[in-house]
């Protein structure tokens, strides 16, 4: 799929989400099938926003675990969960997810900087938080988005910025995505 491009889509099943079941905001389910076609749009004067993903803290996300409620895509630049340092196995791939995981990990010619996990179901387990997957859950490293990419190439070129990091700041969540993220950084003035 291409950014910022509207698609028309045909032959598709819609029903109302189960909520024992839910993982994101929408109330309806779209599954697709082996007869599913994806067609770019290209006469369209719609104009929808662009994804945006929220950044939560870990109070937050341990709030909504277990509560077969509304969960949402996370992502976030993790050094530390909680205060404490990230020690714990806290993501649980299973079957294929697993497989690939693995695959793709020992792929790469060093440890990932950023790895973006979509679609995962929070559960406390034996107190640890753990983040489980679902068959609709995937993996992305470093290279595998564009804003990603960016925003590594200047973090590397721009090493200083982590010695303006002021752990004691205290921010509200915001909705953004990693490419405004990157933007802001870039400003001289920037609280990193």
């Amino acid at each position: 799929m291409i950014p910022g491009s509207t698609y028309r889509l045909n032959n598709y099943f819609g029903s109302k989400t189960k909520k024992v079941y839910q993982v994101a905001d929408p109330d309806v389910t779209i599954a697709f099938s082996w007869n599913s076609v994806l067609s770019v749009l290209t006469d369209s004067s719609i104009r929808f926003p662009e994804d945006r993903f929220r950044f939560h803290g870990y109070e937050e996300f341990e709030a909504v675990c277990g509560l077969k409620g509304d969960l949402f895509d996370y992502i976030d630049h993790i050094r530390l969960v909680n205060e404490q340092t990230l020690t714990e196995d806290l993501l649980y791939l299973w079957d294929k997810a697993a497989t690939d995981l693995c695959e793709k990990f020992k792929s790469l010619r060093k440890p990932p900087s950023v790895i973006l996990v979509t679609t995962v179901n929070p559960k406390i387990f034996e107190g640890a938080l753990s983040l489980s997957c679902l068959s609709s859950s995937r993996v992305f490293f470093d290279m595998d988005v564009q804003a990603t990419r960016e925003y590594l190439a200047w973090f590397e070129l721009n090493s200083e910025a982590t010695n303006r990091v002021n752990a004691e700041i205290m921010t509200k969540a915001e909705i953004v995505t990693i490419e405004d993220l990157l933007s802001y950084m870039k400003q001289e003035d920037a609280k990193v």
